[in-house]
């Protein structure tokens, strides 16, 4: 801990020591718990995000072709296909996308 973070007059440990000492003092979390807490909250939120995508689908909503159609729906399944490489341990990093 610096020298900074306790007061010379008083003797009381910063509110950021404080935080840092919490911090270290948390038992250390499992790669298997990281992955799981992870999970539950971006795959939630993937899903939800592909919902959103999926309302454009709405031709009462919205007007686009065939062809720009295709290209989110091939954008889409290489993403998947990207993730499928990477938990089957061969994965290339995605580039990035625009209609």
């Amino acid at each position: 801990m610096a020298a900074s973070a306790i007061s010379p007059t008083t003797g009381a440990v910063s509110k950021p020591a404080q935080k840092a000492i919490a911090a270290n003092s948390k038992p250390e979390e499992s790669k298997s718990d990281r992955f799981r807490r992870l999970a539950n909250r971006r795959v939630p939120r993937a899903i939800k995000v592909i919902a959103h995508v999926r309302n454009l689908a709405s031709r009462s909503n919205y007007e686009y072709s065939e062809q720009q159609a295709a290209k989110i729906l091939t954008a889409l399944t290489e993403a998947v296909r990207s993730c499928e490489r990477a938990f089957a341990g061969s994965d290339n990093a995605p580039t990035g996308w625009s209609l």
